[in-house]
């Protein structure tokens, strides 16, 4: 029709921008954030006369684990937003391990390894962009991190996780087990 004007290279235009940055529109060169931005009810951002719905979710590890650069499934970005840029290569505390090889090694009981999946989807989910939310979440992934690298060999080994330790070390993974699978927090991503 003459005199009308499409508005779907409008609607393009923003689901790239929400697709490759997120919901932050008005800051969206600055804040690139996760492949996690899906529709729901949680946040909305207006932009002219249409309103954009959007959400953050996590991932567990075993999304985690097949995401990376090694797959079977395709990468996913939060990977190289891991600080030193090594992606899945970066180094697992002093363990010996490398992101990957842990994802990869079966906890069979371990509670050091129980623990480092559910951390290490955790920090992948934060660097895609999800909130640590609620608070018990944020404490027991900054106490992960202690735990982890208190007990990578250096100063303690991971045979000393016993007793009181590894009830420690389960109880924090449980906490993060159910922000990763969505139980707590933002909600698990539909896969």
């Amino acid at each position: 029709m003459k005199g009308k004007i499409s508005i779907l290279p409008i609607i393009t235009v923003v689901v790239l921008i929400i697709g490759l940055y997120g919901c932050d529109l008005e800051n969206a060169v600055n804040s690139p954030s996760a492949t996690n931005t899906s529709l729901s009810m949680d946040k909305t951002k207006s932009s002219g006369e249409s309103t954009i719905v959007c959400y953050e979710c996590t991932h567990t590890p075993g999304y985690w684990k097949t995401h990376s650069e090694y797959g079977p499934a395709p990468a996913d970005p939060a990977w190289y937003r891991i600080p030193g840029g090594l992606g899945p290569n970066t180094p697992l505390f002093e363990t010996g391990l490398t992101w990957y090889q842990a994802f990869w090694t079966p906890p069979r009981g371990n509670a050091y390894y129980i623990l480092a999946h559910q951390l290490m989807a955790a920090r992948l989910n934060k660097w895609a962009g999800v909130s640590l939310s609620p608070s018990i979440v944020e404490t027991a992934y900054e106490y992960a991190k202690h735990l982890l690298t208190r007990y990578d060999g250096n100063p303690y080994p991971m045979s000393a996780i016993t007793g009181e330790v590894r009830r420690e070390f389960i109880e924090t993974a449980e906490i993060l087990d159910q922000y990763n699978n969505g139980l707590i927090g933002p909600g698990h991503c539909p896969d």
